[in-house]
């Protein structure tokens, strides 16, 4: 919710008024996991699923653990798996999503590029998933 009335702001996302943003997908925030209440940019992709035998939405976000250490080199980005069935980032509500945070917003969308890209090959393999964002 946070970050869909953040999109609409241009304090923090400057879209076209800041040639240096301009197209970017990532808002301006604090990082809310570091004691250091530091700022940068961060962005949300919605992940994949499989509709169980009870119809319950079953999200597939494990596969996005291997790339943490290359969005952290390449990109100076984390990634957090945020939902219930994620354990450590529980969420009350919305569907789970991988959270990125980085310090510069172009950062923060070439991780989101890889990210995508990534869920895109494994909903190719696993053939159960579903996907209804971008």
């Amino acid at each position: 919710l946070f970050y869909d009335i953040a999109r609409c702001d241009e304090v923090f996302h400057p879209r076209s008024t800041v040639r240096h943003f301009a197209g970017s997908i990532a808002i301006m925030q604090r990082n809310p996991f570091s004691g250091r209440r530091e700022f940068g940019w961060m962005s949300v992709v919605e992940l994949p699923f499989e509709v169980d035998l009870n119809s319950r939405r079953l999200y597939h976000g494990h596969s996005l653990i291997d790339l943490q250490s290359r969005l952290r080199s390449e990109f100076s980005c984390f990634i957090k798996l945020c939902g219930n069935e994620f354990k450590r980032y529980p969420i009350k509500y919305g569907y789970p999503y991988a959270w990125i945070w980085g310090k510069q917003s172009q950062d923060v969308d070439r991780a989101i590029e890889v990210i995508l890209a990534a869920l895109k090959q494994h909903r190719r393999e696993c053939r159960r998933c579903q996907f209804e964002g971008r």
